[in-house]
């Protein structure tokens, strides 16, 4: 299993694809022009699914892990 110091290091990355797609819902709901709000909620979508990608990743590398143990 992780320690906590490998689990915050590698939690970051997807903290910042949250914080990236939070940002994106921001800049389309106070954008007027529908074409770029579409694309940045569109890029918020891609970013939340990035995010929930790694989770799943780690998710895998865990139970890897532990069977390994």
């Amino acid at each position: 299993m992780r320690d906590a110091g490998e689990t915050l290091a590698l939690s970051a990355p997807i903290n910042t694809c949250r914080q990236m797609a939070a940002e994106a819902e921001k800049l389309a709901a106070s954008d007027t022009t529908p074409f770029r709000r579409a694309k940045y909620l569109d890029l918020a979508r891609q970013w939340t699914a990035l995010a929930d990608e790694m989770e799943r990743a780690l998710a895998a590398l865990d139970r890897a892990r532990a069977a390994a143990e």
